[in-house]
């Protein structure tokens, strides 16, 4: 239970840092000091950091488990609490977000000089 726990933390924290140094298109619906992980996703989706494909059923699951960090949630989930299985279904999850955001991120751009060629970065190099 605590590795679900940890996945749906990191996708959120991830996104919560999406959410300060990336461009937003379309807004979130709701305050972003305030905002969940569900509308997290939504954001991400929304701005096409993420595909569609992974907010719906594999999200949803995994939005389900991360709850039960809260001790009541536990005492009402029916049926037995998640086990390995389940954090093997929830990891593709986690990893398909993160290569989403990996391949929607811009490209760092290199400072270039006065010249127009390209600064060094570190060390000067030699010069003859």
């Amino acid at each position: 239970m605590a590795a679900i726990i940890m996945l749906g933390s990191l996708i959120e924290g991830i996104l919560i840092d999406a959410t300060t140094t990336r461009p937003v298109s379309v807004p979130p619906r709701s305050d972003l000091n305030r905002i969940g992980l569900d509308d997290l996703l939504a954001l991400a989706r929304d701005n096409g950091w993420i595909g569609n494909d992974v907010t719906r059923y594999p999200c949803a699951a995994l939005r389900q488990y991360r709850n039960l960090v809260h001790p009541r949630a536990q005492m009402r989930m029916p049926g037995p609490p998640p086990d390995r299985g389940t954090v093997e279904l929830c990891w593709p999850v986690v990893r398909a977000v993160l290569n989403d955001l990996i391949s929607t991120r811009e490209k760092p751009t290199t400072p270039s000089t006065p010249s127009g060629q390209p600064a060094h970065r570190g060390r000067h190099p030699q010069r003859g």
